[in-house]
């Protein structure tokens, strides 16, 4: 169906569509392995334009820069200059933002913060600001019951919201911490106030608005201390400002 065929995130899947469309130009990853990292030097980027195409990302490039590299060296006119646009959102409520919002646990878990340090960022922000707290939560999420045990008059667990809920949730939040994952990425394209905790992955890499992010030198978001953790998104955030 397509005159074009681009696909820039690695996996199974996506590699079927893209290698079995019958589009005239198609470029992306074309090796079926499990998704693991796009900035592994097994996951290379092909052209059926250029065959001498090869292409991989390290974990500093910027994915926009890379997806531009592609273009220029299959010949493909026009440049990628922002993540992802979204169309405004309808019926989008403006509710006061008196509420802190956070999404400690993604579907990967070294992606996700541990249940001890989610308990000390919920502390935490309770004693900064006498504010509710909304977690957003997946029922696939692996500590799914823990995320519900904290339910409360102060702090509502939001799961599997549609889109739209999560985008109006995002949007009105005084603030929203959260860890590498889809929410985060919505937050970015919005430009709402939030801050993303990387590990793994260089949020350079991935979000247009990089330097509202953190990021710690471990391989999973579970081995950092309350304390570095803590630590670091005190001095980051502008306390006063969101008073």
């Amino acid at each position: 169906k397509y005159d074009y065929s681009l696909n820039f995130f690695p996996g199974r899947l996506n590699t079927m569509l893209n290698l079995f469309s019958k589009s005239k130009i198609k470029s992306g990853y074309w090796n079926f392995l499990k998704l693991k990292d796009w900035s592994s030097s097994k996951q290379i980027v092909n052209s059926n334009l250029n065959s001498s195409l090869k292409i991989f990302w390290k974990k500093e490039d910027s994915y926009l820069n890379r997806i531009n590299l592609v273009f220029k060296n299959i010949k493909l006119k026009g440049e990628i200059s922002t993540k992802f646009i979204y169309p405004e959102i309808q019926n989008v409520s403006k509710e006061s933002n008196d509420y802190y919002l956070i999404h400690t646990c993604s579907r990967i878990q070294h992606r996700s913060l541990s249940n001890h340090s989610i308990n000390e960022l919920i502390y935490f922000l309770r004693e900064k600001n006498d504010k509710r707290i909304i977690i957003l939560s997946s029922r696939g999420d692996h500590n799914f019951k823990f995320l519900n045990s904290l339910s409360s008059n102060e702090i509502k667990i939001l799961v599997n919201p549609a889109i739209s809920d999560l985008v109006n949730v995002i949007i009105n939040a005084k603030l929203f911490i959260g860890v590498d994952s889809f929410p985060i990425h919505l937050a970015d394209a919005y430009n709402s106030s939030f801050l993303g905790i990387f590990g793994p992955t260089n949020s350079f890499s991935v979000l247009i608005n990089h330097n509202k992010s953190i990021k710690f030198k471990t391989n999973s978001l579970e081995n950092i201390t309350n304390q570095e953790l803590l630590e670091v998104i005190k001095n980051k955030i502008n306390w006063e400002k969101l008073n």
